[in-house]
Formats: C-alpha cells, sequence, structure tokens
C-alpha cells in the first residue's frame, strides 16, 4: 500500500476500470498502458475508481539494497515493491533509503518510459473521425515540434465521460516527432493529451 507524502501539482486523477481478475487495494499500484498509478479507494473486479497519477508517494522496498536518491526504479508488482528492473520505470527515488529500510519515498513518474533532454511540448485536441474509425491515434511532428525522439510525461486518451481509455492501450514513439496512441473503441469525442520533451 502507498502512503501519499506529496501531490502532483496538477489534478491528475482520472476514472479506470478494472479489467483484472483481482481486486485493487486502496492507495494500491495500478498499472495502466501509460503509467502507474494509485488507487484512491478499493476497487472490485470490473468496477471503476480513481486512480492518481504522479505526487511523491511511500511505497515497499526490498531490504539487503540501498537506494540513493534520484536513482530511477520500476515496480515489483508480484512483491509490491520498487525493483532495480527498469524494464517499466516507475519512478524516482527522492530520499536516500537505507539498505535496511522496507520502505522509499518515490515520485512517480507520469510515463513508463522517459529519455533525457528535448524541448517541452503539449497537445490536447479532440480525436478527428479518421483517428476513431481507426482506433489510433496520430500527434504529428508539426504539433510536438519535434523531428526525432520524444520523451512523454502525460499520454492518454479520455472518453467525453472523463474516463480513461485504458482498453488494449499503447503508445509509440517511432522517433520522427510523432506519438501513436492507440486504444480498443476510439471515439471522436474522446480527447487525446500528450504531454513530453522533443528532440
Amino acid at each position: 500500500m502507498a502512503r501519499l507524502i506529496k501531490k502532483h501539482t496538477q489534478d491528475n486523477s482520472l476514472k479506470w476500470t478494472n479489467s483484472s481478475a483481482a481486486i485493487i487495494a486502496g492507495f494500491g499500484v495500478v498499472e495502466t498502458g501509460l503509467a502507474y498509478g494509485i488507487a484512491q479507494a478499493p476497487i472490485g473486479v470490473g468496477a471503476t475508481g480513481a486512480i492518481v497519477f504522479g505526487g511523491i508517494w511511500e511505497v515497499g522496498k526490498q531490504t539487503g539494497t540501498a537506494l540513493a536518491a534520484g536513482a530511477r526504479v520500476g515496480w515489483d508488482a508480484d512483491n509490491n515493491r520498487v525493483s532495480a528492473d527498469l524494464g517499466t520505470l516507475f519512478g524516482e527515488v527522492v530520499e536516500d533509503a537505507a539498505a535496511s529500510a522496507t520502505t522509499v519515498k518515490v515520485r512517480l513518474s507520469l510515463s513508463k518510459h522517459e529519455l533525457a533532454g528535448g524541448r517541452k511540448f503539449a497537445v490536447r485536441r479532440a480525436v478527428t473521425g479518421a483517428e476513431a474509425t481507426a482506433n489510433q491515434v496520430t500527434i504529428a511532428a508539426a504539433e510536438t515540434g519535434g523531428a526525432g525522439d520524444i520523451e512523454i510525461e502525460h499520454a492518454y486518451i479520455r472518453t467525453a465521460s472523463g474516463a480513461l481509455n485504458t482498453a488494449g492501450a499503447a503508445w509509440g514513439v517511432p522517433g520522427d516527432g510523432t506519438v501513436v496512441l492507440s486504444a480498443t473503441a476510439v471515439a471522436s469525442d474522446d480527447e487525446v493529451v500528450v504531454v513530453g520533451l522533443a528532440k
């Protein structure tokens, strides 16, 4: 179970439907297609609840390994604790944690994949009819202002009701300044939001 230390400066709480076979505990870590979040209350199987992205949280840590402030960590869902395996990025350690510590304070990443450097950009627009038909949204290089790699901070599709479209959600950065997001049943009244760094 995670404990909130400091909220993110923006309201990053979104509706999320639990499509897994297990109940999500209150203040439990939730992995979506784009980033890790924290459930604000228990979410039953098939139920919809609020999860929050970003902020600083105190979460579980394996003893025997010290973690220094600034270290990037992944998430070990089987043991409900941070991991040195960066297959996907959970967040960044904000305070040194001794080898004997069982918890660590981490700033949650707003994307499971990050690069370094670049120029900040933000895109927020409606999904087009063609994108809805294809169930895929493409943020063009003209929108990001980039021509190469993209570092994503936020990338999600929000439905008209305000829920996060996580069904089959995935995103890609082809390396040409574009960002591609896909999900099941994208609608033309959905909203796409992408914030990141463009190179």
